[in-house]
């Protein structure tokens, strides 16, 4: 079984995907588009650098989206924000305010959802966030479904999630693994980077699953994955690619 310690770990880690990382001393653009909540929203699920300053100041236009604003943009930018500010606070330990932004979000993210149901990101972040605040993953797998079923390929959905999702193939059933299987070999496929870190992160017994996947993808990525190995002094041997040098056989 799935060690509760990893997919707390993994949860988090995907929260601050979702948030973005907001890099010290970063700043966001003056040019913000003519909504200036959707534009910082992008920019964290993009990765992009921001100022953690415009929360306090953007958290009136925040508060009016929530209460005014049912089905438009603004209304997952704002979910995906309070997800951002909840991640933040569980990490500083701020057990109530974790929870409040938790719960703030989640309203956010049904709302959408009312709206949208074809909304792949809104439903993996419910997914995430009800996991995260009930501790119970397995009894909201549901919505991690819903969020392959609406978008099974969706590029920046597909990196995060495969993140999460890889960590919970020993404890979900046979439809649901080969979902999160095809996925990785994708990831792996387009994106070496992302299936890099998430070999990394993942235990021998879950690598002993995910390593012989990889083996039909092209050379050039199992190369290019053994290469980025290498350099963290990982020794995991990728199929094809002698795991001392990257390079191809």
């Amino acid at each position: 079984m799935l060690a509760a310690s990893r997919l707390a770990l993994r949860v988090l880690l995907v929260l601050v995907t979702l948030g973005a990382l907001a890099y010290a001393g970063g700043r966001i653009p003056a040019e913000l588009d003519a909504d200036p909540i959707v534009s910082l929203s992008e920019r964290m699920v993009n990765g992009l650098d921001f100022d953690p300053a415009l929360l306090t100041r953007f958290e009136p236009f925040l508060a009016a989206a929530e209460r005014n604003e049912a089905c438009g943009p603004a209304r997952r930018a704002v979910a995906i924000i309070r997800t951002y500010q909840t991640q933040q606070a569980a990490a500083a330990e701020d057990g109530r305010r974790a929870a409040e932004n938790g719960q703030a979000a989640l309203r956010d993210i049904r709302r959408k959802l009312a709206c949208a149901p074809q909304d792949g990101l809104s439903w993996f972040t419910l997914f995430l966030l009800e996991s995260s605040l009930s501790r119970r993953a397995r009894a909201n797998l549901p919505f991690l479904r819903f969020s392959y079923e609406v978008a099974p390929n969706e590029g920046q959905l597909m990196r995060t999630r495969s993140n999460v999702a890889t960590a919970l193939l020993p404890v979900v059933g046979p439809d649901l693994q080969a979902q999160i299987r095809n996925e990785f070999v994708l990831v792996a496929r387009d994106d070496p980077r992302t299936a890099a870190a998430i070999l990394l992160g993942s235990g021998e017994a879950l690598r002993g699953r995910l390593l012989p996947l990889i083996a039909p993808v092209k050379l050039e990525s199992r190369a290019e994955i053994a290469g980025l190995l290498a350099a963290e002094g990982s020794e995991i041997t990728i199929p094809g690619v002698p795991a001392q040098t990257g390079a191809p056989r």
